[in-house]
């Protein structure tokens, strides 16, 4: 009977240990979402400095440029 009684405060020593402490993780950095209104404002500014007339690549630049960390 002693060997049940060794295993017995075994598991019970093992059940009575504190959880494991949990790391809280950083919250994720959200990314940035310009409004439509925001880039074609952009966009715009964009195409007034430029003459080359490329809307869509002023408006990927707007998107880009707002956009970026």
């Amino acid at each position: 009977m002693a060997s049940t009684q060794g295993k017995a405060s075994k598991n019970a020593a093992a059940k009575s240990k504190a959880p494991a402490k949990q790391t809280t993780r950083a919250p994720a950095r959200r990314r940035k979402v310009p409004t439509h209104e925001a880039i074609a404002k952009h966009a715009y500014e964009l195409s007034r400095a430029h003459e080359d007339g490329d809307h869509v690549g002023h408006w990927l630049q707007a998107e880009g440029e707002l956009t970026a960390p």
